[in-house]
């Protein structure tokens, strides 16, 4: 049960609802999706520590330089639209599990930081969009890697 101490942090939840969601995470973490998704998680999540004051710009599609920044973008938004607090753990990471290919092509074709400043701070405000996604649902910031 450990990986819901590591992983959950919900207020006012019931003991049995705990309970439940243990059971839920160690069946999800023998799987194969849920290491990958962690991971999809992880990098986006390690390039904006410490960076949150700095943005708070929002993605302007328009200064999107390469077409696996509208792929990312647009799954983002996707995902975006079915996660929430409520969602069950094996849910969210079946929704989750479409970012995993669009952010490999992003990290693999696309330098992040650049000298250009507007593209940078539209390209790091996409990926903090991305390591906000399981706030309320799971803190992943616990785990290795993050």
């Amino acid at each position: 049960m450990l990986t819901v101490a590591l992983l959950f942090h919900f207020l006012n939840i019931s003991t049995n609802r705990l309970e439940n969601l243990a059971i839920q995470m160690e069946e999800l973490s023998k799987g194969k999706l849920f290491p990958k998704v962690v991971e999809a998680y992880s990098r986006p999540t390690r390039i904006v520590r410490g960076k949150e004051d700095e943005l708070h710009g929002k993605v302007d599609e328009a200064a999107f330089e390469t077409n696996e920044e509208r792929v990312l973008w647009s799954t983002f938004l996707s995902v975006k639209k079915s996660i929430n607090p409520g969602l069950d753990i094996d849910d969210f990471i079946d929704i989750s599990s479409q970012l995993i290919q669009p952010l490999e092509d992003f990290f693999n074709n696309v330098f992040v930081m650049v000298d250009d400043d507007k593209i940078r701070e539209n390209r790091l405000a996409l990926l903090k969009g991305i390591a906000e996604l399981p706030r309320g649902i799971a803190d992943l910031t616990v785990l290795p890697g993050f």
